[in-house]
């Protein structure tokens, strides 16, 4: 009815597209993800004013999410949650339409990339899951900022980039 599926190399990824509403894709059953990541950057092309997209345990790497972040750079929730490959959210600083980031369970180390982001309001939560404006981070092996500033909450947080080398934008 209002449900589009389309499958590819092990992924099945529900198209939902309910009235009035932009489209959210899911990624519902993943056994591997064997295309390219090009493959899947290209494959994503026609759905750039995407408002979801739910990607966990899909194998995503640093490279996929680079591929992804490069397409739907309007995204406003990205859910990359257990994806052990991915280490780095460099590639999430120019998605100025974040709002919702879920890297739980990831292997991201360092969240000072998306310092302008945190800057801008988007809080870090230890949890699995966020509801609304945050990014999730439980379970990530995270040294910069570490689980004990975070618990600190916002103002910590950006005290401790504001040390970093190069600090916050002004922007």
């Amino acid at each position: 009815k209002g449900e589009k599926t389309l499958l590819y190399s092990g992924m099945q990824v529900a198209l939902t597209l309910a009235a009035g509403r932009q489209p959210e894709l899911r990624a519902k059953q993943v056994s591997q993800l064997k295309e390219t990541c090009e493959d899947v950057a290209e494959k994503l092309k026609p759905l750039k004013r995407l408002r979801s997209l739910i990607l966990w345990r899909c194998q995503i790497d640093n490279e996929c999410a680079w591929a992804i972040a490069w397409v739907l750079i309007i995204i406003p929730t990205l859910d990359l949650r257990a994806n052990s490959k991915l280490i780095s959210v460099a590639c999430f600083t120019g998605l100025a339409s974040l709002r919702t980031l879920n890297l739980a369970e990831t292997e991201v180390t360092v969240l000072s990339p998306l310092k302008d982001l945190i800057a801008s309001g988007i809080l870090v939560q230890l949890e699995r899951y966020v509801y609304g404006k945050g990014i999730a981070v439980k379970g990530c092996p995270l040294v910069h900022p570490t689980p004990e500033v975070i618990s600190q909450g916002q103002e910590a947080m950006l005290n401790d980039f504001r040390k970093m080398p190069g600090g916050l934008s002004s922007g």
